[in-house]
């Protein structure tokens, strides 16, 4: 199971890219569709009565600045993402690059192999993850790592339970 998520870590690292254009797209497409609505009030009848209805001006610009305002936090964030995994990529050979987008770009999640480089990315990803955490004020929650071998069920309780605190 941590394979997985060391996989889906590296592999959302390696696309960043993607995910900064998809947020952008995003917010391009949030102010469209404000823009696109109609602000003219209309009277419709509910059976009963006649009712104006129309969008609250107020409402609407406070919802899209809002929105806009959240959008932009999260495309600044992932360009820092960014900037500090480059900086990790730029201490790589170009081999080294080379492996790690055909292993977690181009290559499926089964071809994945538990090598030293992939445990090395992705202690740099935790490292770029807490960094992120101390830079928006939040305290990380520091767990130290199980590495548990299975040879004493017993053992691995009590050091789990240790991890744990309980």
């Amino acid at each position: 199971m941590e394979e997985y998520f060391r996989w889906k870590s590296i592999n959302y690292y390696l696309t960043l890219e993607d995910h900064i254009r998809k947020v952008r797209a995003e917010l391009e497409e949030l102010t469209a569709t404000f823009y696109e609505q109609s602000f003219s009030t209309r009277v419709e009848s509910d059976g009963l009565e006649l009712v104006s209805v129309g969008v609250k001006v107020e409402n609407a610009v406070t919802k899209l600045v809002d929105s806009q305002a959240s959008k932009e936090r999260r495309i600044e964030a992932l360009q820092k993402k960014q900037k500090y995994f480059k900086d990790y990529l730029a201490t790589l050979s170009a081999w080294d690059k080379v492996r790690l987008l055909k292993q977690y770009v181009t290559d499926t999640e089964s071809n994945y192999t538990d090598d030293q480089l992939s445990k090395d990315t992705y202690r740099e990803i935790l490292e770029i993850e807490e960094a992120m955490m101390f830079l928006n004020g939040e305290e990380p929650e520091i767990i130290p790592p199980l590495e548990l071998d299975n040879e004493s069920l017993d053992q691995d309780l009590n050091y789990m339970f240790e991890a744990l605190g309980v």
